[in-house]
């Protein structure tokens, strides 16, 4: 369960869906490139492309990035009342899980290396011309990587 200072009726739920990834890369270079690329083509893009959801993009402050990351990226819609509401994550965790885990990889020269970690997330509710909609979007790669895309919608009045 959420708990916040001010709860949205209809945003949060004790059922909330998302969809969540993580990645490990040999270099810190790899891992910024893929969580921006995360952010601006597959939830941004298709926020915009294929929902018609126009979003804000940017980077997290330090106050509200996720505690574990060195860097939080967010993609945010706004709402009929002006609020924005955080529609997709993507978070550069740099080599903090790594270490506490032992995440571990060899590299070229055979050398064991701490990863360079990323993870991102989806999920949001809108609502629209007084019809309650909520989805939840499959987005495992950008377009021309090869893998499913896809959205299921489900509405209400």
């Amino acid at each position: 369960m959420r708990w916040e200072l001010r709860p949205r009726l209809f945003l949060r739920t004790s059922e909330f869906l998302w969809q969540e990834g993580h990645t490990a890369h040999a270099t810190r270079e790899e891992a910024h490139a893929y969580a921006l690329r995360i952010l601006d083509d597959v939830y941004a893009g298709a926020m915009t492309e294929e929902l018609a959801i126009p979003v804000f993009r940017g980077r997290k402050t330090e106050r509200e990035k996720f505690a574990g990351a060195e860097i939080s990226w967010s993609c945010e819609g706004v709402m009929r009342d002006g609020r924005a509401l955080q529609m997709g994550i993507s978070h550069e965790l740099g080599q903090n899980f790594a270490r506490a885990f032992g995440i571990r990889f060899s590299d070229r020269d055979g050398q064991l290396r701490h990863a360079w970690q990323t993870s991102r997330l989806v999920s949001a509710g809108s609502v629209t011309n007084a019809t309650e909609v909520a989805f939840v979007r499959s987005a495992m790669e950008p377009r021309g990587r090869g893998c499913p895309r896809g959205c299921a919608v489900a509405a209400g009045s």
